[in-house]
């Protein structure tokens, strides 16, 4: 694809520079319009050459590579406990009625138990210093 275009920007480029110089008029009178537009093909030129060559573009990084380290031997020892895990719940909305005796019982927000709580043993590492 680069190639392509390459070999296009090429044939693009000689078809401008084929042209006689005898329809470029007074040879004084366009000077710098003719400086402006030299310029300007320079610059369209090399920002177009450059975002073709993607290898020696600045933002290339290089990669880098580190070295492990042995670990190092840590004086200690696991030790197994016990911890107690929260139940799960939730508030929901219990609407107003009547209970068993016949009494009218108002609404209100309850805590309903989703799960429930247990013990879960937890290996802890302990360091002897």
């Amino acid at each position: 694809m680069k190639k392509m275009m390459v070999l296009l920007m090429i044939m693009v480029f000689s078809v401008f520079l084929s042209a006689s110089s005898a329809i470029a008029g007074d040879k004084q009178h366009h000077r710098w319009e003719g400086v402006a537009i030299g310029v300007g093909a320079a610059v369209l030129g090399h920002a177009l050459l450059n975002s073709c060559n993607d290898r020696y573009s600045s933002c290339a990084r290089e990669p880098v590579y580190y070295r492990s380290c042995p670990p190092r031997h840590r004086h200690g020892y696991w030790e197994t406990r016990s911890v107690w895990v929260e139940p799960d719940c939730r508030k929901v909305w219990n609407p107003g009625h009547y209970d068993c005796y016949g009494r009218w019982v108002s609404g209100r927000w309850q805590m309903i138990e989703t799960s429930p709580g247990y013990w879960e043993e937890e290996r802890v590492w302990v360091s002897r210093r």
